[in-house]
């Protein structure tokens, strides 16, 4: 048996909650960036190692494979062999791990629900969210994070995304001193508390607040690329959540650089 340990890049979009996920493309596209860039994002490791590759990455993102082969030249190159030799695969981030499915579902081969069978089917019992007592995002705030967002592409900083997903924080939530997206802490509920992935602590979610100021930050973040001090350095500068704080410290050391090039023009 061989673990293989496929770290996340930075800014790799990747959500664990959803019910199918193409590992084999993720590999595959990994193994492409490793060529591309001549760095090393797969590492294979046996029982022994493994545990202490694990420890090393802290809070990185990646995914741990437990393959049914006995060495790397033994992972198969084809798809359905690939997933077929995988007895195990789970996301990890900090304290936080997700089991994550690796074969194709007999759902999945199905044919798809036609409209108006859906439109028959009951509809099933509503069930209060963790976090609805926290409400939607206003919705033309939200529009304008999301083109700004969309705008800046790969030049919208990481502190603007979910730490999990690395999705834009376009519903954004603040728990625990950090904000996540709404379907992100939803996800990291269990038995009724919010399991905090970087303190290991756990959280009554009625704690949640709404942290729309994140909405506020993408959008500014635009006038930061400009040499335009934004509003909220100013509104949230002694704040203490993740990763707004982060976020400052990286307007306030642009801006230097920024003042620094035009003292020196």
């Amino acid at each position: 048996m061989i673990f293989v340990i496929i770290e996340m890049q930075p800014r790799m979009r990747f959500n664990p909650f959803v019910p199918q996920i193409d590992i084999f493309s993720l590999y595959q596209e990994t193994k492409f960036h490793e060529r591309e860039s001549r760095s090393s994002f797969i590492s294979y490791h046996n029982f022994n190692q493994v545990n202490e590759r694990i420890n090393h990455l802290a809070f990185k993102r990646f995914l741990l494979l437990e393959m049914l082969v006995d060495n790397y030249y033994q992972i198969p190159r084809t798809r359905n062999e690939f997933l077929g030799s995988i007895n195990r695969a789970s996301f990890h981030m900090g304290s936080f791990q997700q089991e994550l499915p690796h074969r194709a579902s007999a759902a999945a081969t199905r044919s798809p629900v036609q409209f108006d069978q859906e439109a028959a089917s009951p509809r099933p019992t509503v069930v209060p969210t963790p976090f609805s007592h926290i409400p939607a995002p206003d919705a033309a705030k939200k529009k304008a994070a999301q083109d700004m967002a969309s705008k800046l592409g790969d030049d919208l900083p990481t502190e603007c995304n979910d730490p999990i997903t690395m999705m834009p924080l376009l519903d954004p939530i603040e728990i625990n001193k950090r904000v996540y997206n709404r379907d992100t802490a939803s996800n990291l509920i269990k038995n009724g508390k919010f399991q905090d992935p970087f303190t290991r602590e756990t959280i009554d979610p009625t704690t949640a607040k709404s942290a729309d100021y994140m909405l506020d930050a993408i959008v500014q973040h635009d006038e930061v690329k400009q040499g335009k001090k934004p509003a909220l350095l100013d509104s949230h500068k002694n704040t203490d959540v993740h990763p707004l704080k982060d976020l400052l410290q990286v307007w306030e050391d642009l801006l230097s650089k920024q003042s620094q090039t035009m003292i020196h023009s």
